[in-house]
């Protein structure tokens, strides 16, 4: 079993939240541009059957923050990696998690900062 970490920066372009409302065609738009972060994100590591990932999300500002809410940004950043062949599928044969964290460090401003560890599963 191996551990990989891998970590994402998300500029305030493609960061969505649950709260936000947005129109159909900038979520996809949005969701494209991740999924791709995704799948470039973990082009080196190797090919694995389960895994735990751990999602650590570093924010820009000092303020409350509630990691739950980074769903929107989280799923298609994890559909990449599938897309990548890290896993096989996201369903929850092959997958536990994404579990969300705040990190404790801050992220340059307008962008976020999303490590995934990414554990292999026996």
């Amino acid at each position: 079993m191996s551990v990989h970490e891998v970590t994402v920066d998300v500029p305030d372009g493609l960061w969505m939240t649950s709260n936000m409302r947005l129109h159909w065609a900038r979520k996809a738009e949005r969701s494209r541009g991740l999924r791709y972060l995704g799948l470039c994100a973990v082009r080196h590591v190797s090919a694995m059957a389960r895994a735990h990932i751990v999602c650590t999300i570093a924010y820009p500002g000092g303020g409350r923050a509630d990691p739950a809410n980074a769903w929107p940004t989280i799923k298609p950043l994890v559909d990449g990696m599938v897309d990548a062949g890290m896993l096989p599928d996201d369903n929850s044969h092959c997958l536990i998690g994404p579990d969300m964290r705040r990190a404790p460090h801050r992220a340059p401003k307008h962008h976020h900062h999303i490590t995934f560890t990414i554990e292999e599963l026996s």
